[in-house]
């Protein structure tokens, strides 16, 4: 029995494709959202006498799971229509002139009946000389809509929004840059995907490829990890204001969150490069608290190191050897 979603997944995409095929053909505007796999003819009647012709639909591995619809254009614009059709593929018999119905036009779903690789074609034909017929294998584009969040660090999730995706994480490739990276989650409108650790900063394009159906690309900003460099105080009581330097923090207060001892700290001001924060006042060490561990999360990002600091009565600035400050 086939997989439920995967099952929802084909037939959600066989409506939109056949939504589009409805239209006239010359709806440009609606073309551009399919994609063209293979083609052939024009095949030309030279008499009115029977002919065979014989063509080749050849896809490439992995895109017979693709949603595929063969269309046949049967005349068109000056030149006339067969007036006899008998069309099979790979053995099978696909269509004929009663399809058409009296239009120029015609299609037939595909999916699940086309294997890869190369798949012959029979055209027995008749009609006036000059009817021609053609053919085009068309598959819905892959969109890309939209990329969240536009800014992101290295190792953190990325979410894509668009159409035509596979329900199965593995069958999109999704690029950042030149990187492939990993898709965790997946469904027709929506994917998931988890950034290398290692992966630097810098502007990146981001594009889901669907067995070689490209989405157009849409820019993803990748920051630095937070990271610490210093502390003004070697030493310091709760409630005594101290500035943590670094980089990568948020200009917006809020976005920061600093801990000392597991306690989370005041913010006073934030900088890109600083933050100024008071000890919490629940760091009341009876005896000295030597290297408190001082944390840093940017927009619940933690920060790729720590700093410490010790508690106490007494006042030590960075760089002094020997406390100063008020004494009880």
């Amino acid at each position: 029995m086939r997989n439920s979603s995967d099952m929802k997944s084909k037939l959600l995409i066989l409506a939109a494709t056949v939504a589009l095929l409805v239209l006239p053909a010359n709806a440009e505007e609606r073309k551009q959202e399919l994609v063209t796999l293979d083609k052939g003819g024009p095949f030309v009647a030279r008499t009115a006498q029977p002919q065979r012709f014989v063509d080749y639909l050849d896809l490439s591995t992995g895109q017979e799971k693709l949603p595929v619809t063969i269309v046949f254009n049967n005349g068109g614009g000056n030149a006339p229509g067969f007036t006899y059709l008998r069309i099979s593929l790979a053995g099978r018999p696909l269509i004929s002139e009663k399809d058409f119905k009296g239009k120029t036009e015609q299609s037939f779903y595909l999916t699940d009946i086309v294997q890869a690789g190369s798949s012959q074609m029979i055209i027995q034909a008749s009609g006036m000389p000059g009817a021609t017929l053609s053919w085009r294998l068309v598959t819905p584009a892959i969109t890309l809509s939209a990329v969240a969040p536009k800014e992101t660090v290295a190792g953190q999730e990325v979410k894509l929004e668009g159409t035509n995706f596979s329900a199965k994480p593995e069958e999109n490739a999704v690029t950042v840059g030149n990187d492939r990276v990993r898709v965790t989650a997946a469904k027709p409108t929506a994917l998931t995907c988890k950034l290398p650790e290692d992966l630097k900063e810098g502007e990146y394009k981001v594009r889901v490829d669907r067995f070689g159906i490209k989405s157009d690309s849409l820019p993803l900003t990748v920051k630095g990890l937070p990271e610490l460099t210093g502390v003004n105080y070697l030493q310091a009581p709760p409630g005594m204001q101290i500035t943590i330097t670094g980089k990568g923090f948020s200009e917006k207060a809020g976005e920061n969150k600093v801990t000392i001892g597991g306690f989370e700290a005041p913010l006073v001001s934030a900088s890109k490069t600083s933050l100024a924060v008071t000890i919490p006042f629940e760091l009341e060490p009876r005896e000295p608290e030597f290297g408190v561990p001082i944390n840093v999360e940017v927009s619940k990002v933690k920060s790729r190191n720590s700093l410490s600091i010790n508690v106490w009565r007494w006042v030590l600035p960075t760089g002094e050897v020997t406390p100063v400050g008020p004494r009880d």
